[in-house]
């Protein structure tokens, strides 16, 4: 089965064939977004998010577009929010000295 009849059928609700479609990707995101984040732990939260994203969105995905793109922009988003939460963290936190 190709990946858009795939992801047609997860959006018909087939969810059970999520799981190989995020097994296909996974190492790809996660090391997208170690390359990111530059830390190990930040790059596993930022693609369980990814893919917590995709989940969510499934619908949103136009099947026109390439599937391949489409997580690879969500996972820059998670990790683009990774460092804005990051930032305001840190601002807060410089503010209390």
């Amino acid at each position: 089965m190709n990946e858009k009849e795939m992801v047609r059928r997860i959006k018909q609700g087939e969810k059970e064939l999520f799981e190989p479609l995020a097994k296909k990707y996974y190492q790809e995101i996660y090391h997208f977004c170690f390359y990111k984040t530059g830390d190990a732990e930040s790059a596993f939260d930022c693609t369980q998010d990814t893919f917590l994203h995709v989940i969510r969105f499934l619908d949103g995905y136009a099947e026109r577009d390439h599937f391949r793109a489409w997580i690879f922009g969500i996972a820059r988003n998670v990790c683009n929010d990774y460092f804005r939460s990051r930032k305001h963290v840190t601002m807060e936190t410089g503010a209390l000295d």
